[in-house]
């Protein structure tokens, strides 16, 4: 099994978790949309809890947090929640299944801006159910152009006509074999055959989709893989940074 670091932190959350929402605008009105999803506002701790209980008394406990001015306001808002309740109605499900033991499920979130116009949210989904061994976090990110209202996938930030994913992978490979080669010494000793680089190009074992997790920051593209991950939190987890200085040749004009 794959292995991954949990590079946002569930902590506590894992076992018990409450459904959170972290406001990061206060023109945003985070408690309609804590309502609209079910959930109560707390203004001191600045959360949205859930809890669905089950029939035999356990309990799933959700937390998450976004941010709330992308979530409120522009082409982000009908995007984001969309997702927001998709992931509490993922959770919320109530079971009859006298085996069914506590659990919960974490949504957190880190914001990437390229000005003047790109925005970034990337979501780490941790969720841990019952008498697992180790949670699961499962990424998605959403790119905007807030200048011509629209979400972006990765191949929008490319010209048309260019072979933008082989180049990029070619930029990527070796910035993902540095970052395994730690992780293979530990493969090694658990008798696991070793990760390559390759497994992780465009349409490998480790990236079937594509590179369909990444951010744009102030000057770099940030690429993380795998999507889905399971294990020990103090693993490994790999996320490129590419200069978008590299790749200006490829990308249209307005993203350079």
């Amino acid at each position: 099994m794959w292995v991954a670091r949990f590079s946002l932190r569930a902590g506590s959350a894992f076992a018990v978790a409450v459904f959170a929402l972290l406001c990061s605008s206060a023109q945003a009105s985070p408690s309609d949309v804590c309502a609209q999803l079910g959930g109560s506002w707390s203004a001191g701790e600045r959360f949205c809890g859930k809890v669905v209980v089950n029939p035999n008394q356990t309990k799933t406990v959700l937390e998450a947090r976004y941010p709330a001015d992308l979530v409120e306001n522009g082409a982000s808002s009908p995007v984001l929640q969309k997702f927001l309740k998709e992931f509490i109605a993922r959770f919320s499900k109530v079971t009859d299944d006298p085996r069914a033991m506590d659990g919960g499920a974490s949504l957190r979130y880190r914001q990437f801006e390229r000005p003047p116009a790109l925005k970034s949210v990337l979501f780490s989904d941790i969720y841990y159910a019952g008498n697992a061994k180790y949670p699961v976090e499962e990424l998605t990110s959403f790119t905007f152009d807030t200048n011509k209202g629209r979400q972006l996938v990765l191949a929008d930030l490319f010209q048309s006509g260019t072979k933008a994913f082989p180049a990029l992978a070619d930029l990527v490979r070796p910035i993902v074999q540095s970052q395994l080669d730690p992780v293979n010494v530990v493969r090694a000793r658990e008798n696991q055959a070793a990760l390559t680089a390759d497994e992780f190009d465009p349409g490998g074992p480790l990236n079937p989709n594509s590179y369909p997790v990444f951010a744009v920051a102030a000057d770099e593209l940030l690429l993380y893989l795998p999507q889905v991950r399971s294990g020990e939190p103090g693993s490994t987890m790999i996320e490129a940074h590419v200069p978008l200085a590299s790749l200006k040749d490829l990308l249209r004009p307005e993203y350079r």
